[in-house]
């Protein structure tokens, strides 16, 4: 499930320090601290879940990669593009 697809996760993760290895922490950058907290937590549940590629404007190594479940957060395992 997922090997061929790709999600644009474009904003919803702005710093990926944080926003993986705590994302149900609120950001200065959402708009709705709340929702964005809940929904970052969803996207990453999803995307490691389901093993997706994603891309990410504020993701390292251009962006391209997968979310990995660890401990009570995530981490982002980054691929050559």
């Amino acid at each position: 499930v997922g090997a061929e697809e790709v999600m644009v996760v474009g904003d919803a993760i702005g710093n990926h320090h944080i926003g993986f290895e705590r994302p149900a922490w609120i950001s200065g950058s959402d708009q709705d601290g709340a929702l964005g907290a809940k929904t970052r937590a969803m996207l990453l549940d999803q995307l490691a879940h389901d093993q997706m590629r994603m891309v990410g404007f504020h993701l390292p190594n251009g962006g391209l990669g997968r979310a990995e479940k660890r401990d009570e957060g995530y981490v982002f395992v980054g691929e050559d593009a």
